[in-house]
């Protein structure tokens, strides 16, 4: 029985024991927590372990049951060194300590530990040692005993709780955890202290978490996350706690796989609204093309592809929510693009051309800005390809934005002939053009034209800088 580990906050009670048995012919290895104890006995096999009650992080008592709970160590004698002996009578048997030696005077103490080992290595004490050694040499005292009373008060209500709730040291090393902690976690506590939450609690969820301590780190206003385990979603909200000392976080995970199911449930219930809808409008869009081919009379023909592509705008935007993951947001660049794509493919006639160019600044928008946009981009190409590249096989349009704030300005320019009677507010009376107005209005905006070496509109529309 010569290994012995010390596991203390104070060094010089360290420096104490540590010089003590060294004399004795011990070999003594210390630790000023319990992080550093268990990282220890990974590889250091003690068959003594003296442990301090009151400590950072993992207090003695939590220290010891988990010390128990290594099969290498289940031999080894753990005795508590304690300031608070006194108060906390033959308390230590219950989690799991051989004996209990109260700190008291160097020289006095140092006699009851050597004495101890002796009885230890001679046989004389073969079980738990049931008194506190040493509790003559100092005296109980009314305020500490209220002090453990309130600690054990708070421990059992933290223990009832629904809600998982950890703490992390500065090093993101767990050092506490609750009873719905590790029940949530599914890892005993011997493998869950010390451990780093990111890697061992939530493995699939890693990064996520990584990125979420880099946010507190550099405090940023942060909402909870929702993370998943085993099928289960818990909500997970972290407090930054900073003492003049140290610094830990306050981790708490409450289980909202409930909550999370019915959302899922929403959301596939939505997708499969905006799904319907497309598909419907797609079914009206192609009854109107056979229409068209139907139909001998050029402006009734005309009319009928104006309508389809209308509601072509409308189920691309229903087909992007679709597709997408967000019920409230679309992309802008994309949603244009397959916008541009979409209308100058199915507008053009054979032996033309239409180039376009997209400039714009990266954002999204939301649904109900999504639909008139669209709609208003619709009627700026089919009026450039009707009316502006007349006589011509084809040309060119360039939709352009920059934001402010939460406001993009847009601008739409052709290369074509810009003649007023198609393109001016004041001088046409198009049907085209008073949707544009209508449409903006919609938006909030107001839309101007100009000859600028072909028609330009400008026009504005709230977004979401991403």
């Amino acid at each position: 029985m010569k290994k012995v580990l010390v596991v203390d906050n104070h060094v010089m009670m360290l420096k104490f024991v540590e010089s003590l048995l060294e004399k004795k012919g011990y070999e003594v290895r210390t630790a000023e927590d319990g992080i550093a104890a268990l990282d220890i006995v990974k590889e250091y096999k003690p068959d003594v372990i003296f442990v301090d009650l009151i400590m950072p992080y993992i207090r003695g008592e939590k220290l010891v049951s988990i010390l128990r709970e290594f099969d290498e160590l289940k031999n080894s004698r753990i005795v508590i060194l304690s300031g608070i002996a006194a108060e906390i009578s033959s308390d230590h048997l219950d989690f799991g300590a051989d004996a209990c030696i109260a700190k008291g005077p160097f020289n006095k103490m140092g006699e009851h530990i050597t004495g101890l080992l002796s009885g230890f290595e001679q046989g004389s004490i073969s079980g738990p040692v049931k008194d506190v050694i040493g509790t003559e040499d100092v005296y109980k005292r009314a305020i500490t005993t209220e002090l453990i009373a309130g600690r054990r008060h708070s421990d059992i209500i933290m223990d009832s709780i629904s809600d998982g709730i950890l703490e992390l040291n500065k090093d993101f090393r767990i050092v506490y955890a609750n009873n719905a902690a590790k029940a949530i976690l599914k890892v005993d506590e011997k493998t869950l202290i010390t451990s780093r939450f990111s890697e061992l609690c939530l493995p699939p969820n890693g990064h996520v978490m990584e990125e979420y301590f880099k946010g507190i780190r550099e405090k940023k206003p942060l909402e909870p996350v929702v993370v998943e385990r085993d099928g289960l979603f818990f909500e997970v909200n972290i407090r930054h706690v900073i003492t003049e000392t140290d610094e830990s976080y306050i981790v708490i995970m409450q289980d909202v796989t409930h909550l999370k199911k019915e959302l899922i449930a929403k959301e596939k219930l939505i997708k499969e609204v905006f799904h319907r809808v497309k598909n419907n409008l797609a079914l009206i869009s192609s009854i109107v093309n056979l229409q068209i081919g139907d139909t001998e009379d050029e402006r009734v023909r005309d009319v009928l592809f104006t309508l389809k592509t209308r509601m072509d705008s409308i189920a691309l935007v229903h087909s992007q929510i679709y597709k997408g993951s967000d019920f409230e947001y679309l992309d802008l660049v994309d949603f244009t693009e397959s916008l541009f794509s979409s209308i100058i493919y199915s507008e053009i006639s054979e032996g033309k051309y239409v180039v376009y160019n997209l400039n714009l600044s990266k954002a999204t928008i939301d649904i109900d800005t999504a639909i008139p946009l669209g709609l208003i981009i619709t009627e700026l190409i089919s009026n450039s390809i009707k009316y502006g590249f007349t006589g011509e096989k084809g040309g060119e349009v360039t939709l352009s934005g920059s934001i402010t704030g939460e406001t993009m300005s847009v601008v739409y320019k052709d290369n074509g002939t810009a003649d007023e009677q198609y393109f001016s507010f004041e001088h046409s009376h198009l049907l085209s053009l008073q949707l544009l107005n209508a449409l903006c209005a919609q938006i909030g905006s107001d839309i101007t034209f100009k000859n600028n070496g072909g028609a330009e509109y400008c026009f504005s529309l709230p977004v979401r800088k991403t």
